[in-house]
């Protein structure tokens, strides 16, 4: 019939065809003015169908008016669900009208009730409210993420509530949970803890079994990156995890199928399954921490099945990558795994053997030969037995053998290959400690037409000789030149004893090259030159301080040279190195510098710098030895006070701690007890809510008495956690204030450091007295001569310098009387400190809170500051 006069009459135009946002008006105002339920179930019901083709428009009219739907529907879940899908509708994906999600996301969090109150919709069980609130609360996540959590924190039970879900039945609510704690449990450390403690470990495991582990699908992963989120720098979680035996649970993820088989999805699983036992064990976690669970992971069995993992064929090649950087930080600096890893054998070969094997393999990825670098560093970090047992190799011996680690790094450090000369550089610059440099001066290589060379002129001729050699090959052999020569003023003599190798890096100084990566091979072999001239014991006969002080001086510029240390520590390279121990490169150009050279820059930087001090190397002439010694007094009692002062605030500094952690501990389990409270609140409610609607008609009279009863429990509660949140807010305040006289009691780093410039000012003053000594002996016993003139001269000189060795002593008594200052201002504040606690522990026996265990626990570090004390 409506075909048939739309025939007739036409139907009408599209100038006369409303617009989406008229229409979406429209019902909104039925919405608003409908008194019937079905007609506003219809209004919304049509608002949600448009909400997919208009979602900025839904948007920008109705976000209010459909929240308001969800907080006055009473029940109506199927009025619910609608709202809900129109809004999950809004926030599902990017708006193509210039509009953002993340405006309309502002809106609905700036009140924190409409995260508490979609949270509530977590409890119905209708399935649509359940999904789309889970979902809607996800998609929320993602765009305003701390505004979130923080409504969840606010919200009594929100987060028990979200755990709740992983035990519904519905598999689909189940796995949209899982993605919804992925986002709630990113970089808040309290949810995390939270999340926890709501028994997460424990059911994320019993998800992964019922899903088949590695083998299972992304429900699987969702689960991984979950645990990952709660470990990831939280101290706090990574102890639960070891002491409630979770890594014992983690090897049954690394017990695969025979099958050989490796799917798309295994493949993620596995590799998040690895980065998750990195997390556990690395290098920036506590020492302490990490010696605790690599023993754990050995003991387990789990490191046999890394190691088992990281030698099997057939693994795909990012999983094996990721393998080898698991073992890695699973042995390093740690002496019992790293010798269960040398004993471990692969194809006839030892472990190391086959590490190296494969860094120094050109066909291998690039990524695989970086991580095979990283895990024989992690090897010899800290292991003086492997240092040696790799450096022997490459000493002569009678012993035959087929191949050895040493033949093997020799002749990777002279490959043609970049990565594998720069690679295999970087694995001896980690395995050279102080004692075993001079032992590595007995290298001796047969190299064709040039019969028997050292190691030390052989890679001084490679850069010499091979202008066109590559970038990263000259990196990685002048690295481990500095390396070698660095506190061992032996190999810098047979260096100098070369005539050609300081012409050869005073010209590449002087060189001005384009490149980033060409500017670093100049400014490295400045660092060359700069560690003999620190490390130079004036045994070379060819060149002396004063002879490279005077090429640094005047062919090359002493602020030139400068400028190359500077640009070494400035460049993107450097900076990169030393923020982690892992070299990274994905490409040959990102070979450069690693963490072990960052560290030994700094190092013999600050040797550098001195030595090209000119007073350090002018002979010390004429001065007075009475002034010398009274101001070496003056030093040492400045020392003295500056170190009791210091010993004074690090007890101040350790007691304010226990008590700043004391309080998180009474506020935790203060917020723990409203919470609790509150879920007593709301049962009661419930509980009032239900016998109201199901006692007879009848018994009103007699059962008033008990429903008051009920009221009046319900006011006591809640009157009672009316005062709990006064006093949790109370006891925020006095945290911050602990916080800010921590940050304020931190200034004692400073007062180490003027004591460190102190000491090595009073070293240097001692060694002026005793070689003024011996020059006055000299002097004593030279007879007299008619050199008057020139005696009236040093006279006049020492009268200057016993004048500015009376400037100096002023300056550092100011300084001294301004810590006085700050340290009167700290004990004041020390001391409201102390009423406050006092308060605190009134106000904790008024409520009946036994406190004895913290006072015995402050008892026992104020007994270990004594003990320090009398050590100090």
């Amino acid at each position: 019939m409506a075909t048939f006069f739309k025939n007739v009459f036409g139907a009408p135009g599209p100038e006369n065809q409303p617009s989406g946002e008229e229409m979406i008006a429209k019902l909104k105002n039925r919405v608003i003015s409908s008194t019937l339920v079905e007609d506003r179930r219809d209004a919304v019901r049509g608002i949600k169908a448009l909400s997919k083709k208009y979602r900025a428009e839904v948007g920008r009219l109705c976000l209010g008016t459909l929240m308001s739907i969800i907080r006055d529907a009473n029940g109506d879940t199927e009025l619910i669900g609608y709202a809900v899908e129109a809004l999950l509708n809004v926030f599902d994906g990017e708006l193509g009208d210039g509009s953002s999600v993340a405006e309309f996301a502002d809106a609905l969090v700036k009140d924190p009730t409409n995260v508490s109150l979609l949270l509530g919709l977590l409890e119905e069980f209708d399935f649509q409210v359940r999904r789309y609130s889970t979902l809607l609360l996800t998609a929320l996540l993602k765009n305003r993420l701390s505004e979130v959590q923080d409504g969840v924190l606010l919200s009594p039970m929100g987060v028990s509530r979200m755990m709740d879900l992983l035990q519904d039945s519905r598999e689909v609510i189940r796995n949209d949970a899982l993605l919804l704690l992925v986002e709630l449990t990113k970089s808040n450390k309290q949810i995390q803890q939270i999340v926890t403690f709501e028994s997460a470990f424990d059911r994320l495991f019993s998800i992964m079994r019922e899903e088949g582990l590695s083998d299972g699908g992304i429900v699987v992963e969702d689960c991984i990156f979950i645990m990952a989120n709660l470990l990831k720098g939280n101290n706090s979680n990574q102890s639960y995890f070891r002491e409630a035996s979770m890594i014992q649970q983690l090897v049954a993820l690394f017990e695969l199928n025979p099958d050989g088989t490796w799917p798309e999805q295994k493949v993620r699983n596995v590799y998040h399954s690895l980065n998750l036992v990195r997390i556990i064990v690395s290098p920036q976690n506590p020492p302490q921490a990490n010696a605790q669970c690599q023993n754990i992971i050995r003991q387990c069995g789990l490191l046999e099945l890394l190691c088992k993992f990281m030698f099997a064929s057939g693994i795909p090649t990012e999983v094996l990558i990721m393998g080898i950087t698991t073992v890695a930080e699973v042995i390093r600096g740690c002496n019992t795994n790293q010798q269960y890893f040398e004993k471990r054998e692969s194809k006839s070969f030892t472990s190391v053997l086959a590490l190296l094997m494969s860094m120094v393999r050109d066909k291998q990825p690039i990524g695989l030969r970086m991580a095979a670098l990283y895990c024989f560093e992690c090897f010899v970090y800290k292991n003086d037995l492997g240092q040696t047992e790799i450096i022997n190799t490459l000493l002569p011996s009678s012993a035959v053998s087929n191949v050895s680690a040493g033949q093997v790094l020799c002749a990777g450090l002279f490959s043609k290959d970049p990565v594998s000369t720069w690679c295999t550089a970087i694995a001896l610059s980690n395995c050279l400690s102080v004692a075993q440099k001079p032992h590595l001066l007995r290298v001796q290589l047969s190299m064709q037409g040039e019969g028997q060379v050292t190691l030390l002129q052989q890679c001084t001729n490679v850069l010499a000789d091979n202008p066109q050699l590559e970038v990263q090959s000259r990196i990685g052999l002048l690295i481990f030149l500095c390396t070698w020569l660095s506190e061992c003023s032996v190999a810098v003599q047979q260096f100098l004893d070369s005539p050609s190798n300081i012409p050869f890096l005073t010209g590449q100084i002087l060189q001005h090259h384009s490149s980033k990566q060409e500017q670093l091979v100049d400014c490295l072999c400045a660092l060359l030159m700069g560690t003999c001239l620190a490390y130079h014991d004036e045994t070379s006969t060819q060149y002396t301080k004063a002879t490279l002080l005077q090429i640094i001086n005047h062919r090359i510029g002493q602020e030139a040279f400068s400028e190359c240390l500077r640009h070494i520590s400035s460049s993107e390279y450097f900076i990169r190195a030393s923020q982690s121990p892992q070299p990274v490169a994905e490409m040959l150009e990102d070979l450069c510098f690693d963490h072990t050279f960052t560290q030994l820059f700094r190092k013999s930087e600050d040797a550098i710098k001195k030595a090209l001090d000119p007073d350090v190397h002018q002979p010390m002439e004429g001065k007075n030895p009475e002034a010398l010694s009274t101001s070496i007094e003056d030093h040492d009692s400045i020392v003295s006070s500056y170190k009791e002062l210091i010993r004074d605030q690090d007890q101040e500094l350790t007691s304010l701690r226990a008590k700043h952690s004391e309080l998180e501990q009474n506020y935790t389990q203060d917020r723990m007890l409203m919470q609790q409270q509150m879920q007593e609140i709301q049962t009661l409610k419930e509980q009032v809510s239900l016998y109201s609607a199901l006692k007879p008609q009848g018994n009103e009279g007699e059962e008033r008495s008990e429903v008051e009863a009920l009221q009046s429990t319900i006011l006591e509660l809640q009157h009672k956690w009316d005062e709990q949140k006064a006093e949790l807010e109370s006891k925020d305040g006095v945290i911050l204030q602990l916080q800010k006289e921590l940050e304020a009691a931190g200034d004692s780093k400073k007062l180490r450091d003027e004591i460190c410039n102190l000491k090595a000012e009073n070293e240097a003053l001692l060694t002026e007295k005793e070689m003024l000594d011996k020059q006055l002996d000299a002097l004593q016993k030279k007879p007299p001569s008619d050199e008057d003139d020139m005696l009236d001269g040093a006279v006049a000189e020492l009268e200057q310098q016993f004048k500015n060795l009376q400037l100096e002593h002023g300056k550092l008594r100011e300084a001294k009387e301004v810590q006085e200052k700050e340290q009167d201002d700290l004990l004041v504040l020390l001391a409201n400190h102390d009423s406050k606690v006092k308060q605190y522990k009134a106000l904790l026996l008024k409520n009946n809170i036994e406190f004895e265990a913290s006072g015995e626990s402050e008892e026992g570090s104020e007994e270990e500051e004594e003990e320090d004390d009398e050590e100090l």
